[in-house]
């Protein structure tokens, strides 16, 4: 029996061979992905109105009409978001990546201008509960609609930075994970070796019977129940269990049925 046949057969059963932990994504990488798409989004709706009237301005121009010229603004505005709202999220977390890192400002940054743009938003509705003079409140409308356009695009390109962290985050981990299997595998690897080494020894040491006067083929008969009683004895001693003829066959390098044979002249105590 080989060290691959060890392995195989008796060492996996009594050590398990150990499993790479895959590590998992936590709260943070799906919180940022749902930021991320809902800064795309907003973004969108900021831009869409420019990008559907310059489509169907183009859809017009190719001479395009009714429903089809719906459908070919609409499809317009469709990939326009993907391409320059998606793009800006996805290229800055490439980057971010690529960089390995994201300054502590950019989270400040993201998390002054979200505060900004909540609380520009909230005054502004606020301001249809007081007495407010129409040019005021015009004013501040229009100095709100240019914080929420500009800063819609600004969280998008932030949202894709933080967004490229947790994907190198969970990177980092997978390999860790990778490293720590690696090593596992190398120390089970060795132990099994050791313990191969230790069984092969124990079989090459087992008395064998003096030869009698019967023909080769019962010496070796002989021999091989012999050499299948002190396999029984050592694993009962050993691990207080008795093998079967499948794992004393492996053991041993005998076919399994002529083990069984063997151990059936052993039971009945005939020669």
């Amino acid at each position: 029996m080989n060290f691959t046949q060890y392995l195989d057969t008796e060492y996996k059963e009594l050590y398990p061979q150990p499993k790479k932990q895959l590590a998992g994504l936590d709260w943070q990488f799906y919180a940022t992905v749902v930021h991320a798409i809902a800064a795309i989004l907003l973004s969108s709706l900021r831009t869409g109105q420019l990008f559907y009237s310059a489509a169907m301005l183009s859809a017009a121009q190719l001479g395009l009409s009714g429903a089809l010229e719906g459908v070919v603004a609409a499809l317009d505005f469709v990939v326009a978001m993907f391409a320059i709202e998606g793009g800006l999220v996805i290229y800055s977390s490439i980057r971010s990546v690529a960089r390995r890192e994201v300054k502590s400002w950019i989270y400040s940054l993201l998390i002054g201008l979200l505060l900004v743009i909540s609380v520009a938003a909230g005054l502004g509705q606020s301001m249809g509960l007081a007495d407010v003079p129409p040019e005021f409140r015009a004013n501040f409308m229009a100095g709100l609609s240019v914080v929420i356009g500009a800063g819609a695009s600004v969280v998008a390109w932030l949202a894709g930075e933080v967004l490229g962290v947790q994907i190198l985050r969970f990177q980092a981990a997978n390999t860790d994970a990778g490293k720590a299997h690696a090593r596992a595998m190398a120390s089970w690897l060795s132990r099994g070796r050791k313990e191969w080494q230790v069984r092969r020894k124990e079989l090459l040491m087992l008395p064998q019977p003096e030869p009698r006067e019967v023909g080769q083929h019962n010496v070796e008969r002989e021999q091989h129940k012999t050499l299948i009683g002190h396999y029984l004895q050592r694993i009962a001693a050993r691990e207080k269990r008795v093998p079967g003829a499948a794992e004393i066959g492996r053991a041993t390098g005998l076919p399994s049925n002529y083990v069984q044979k063997r151990l059936d002249e052993i039971k009945d105590g005939r020669p």
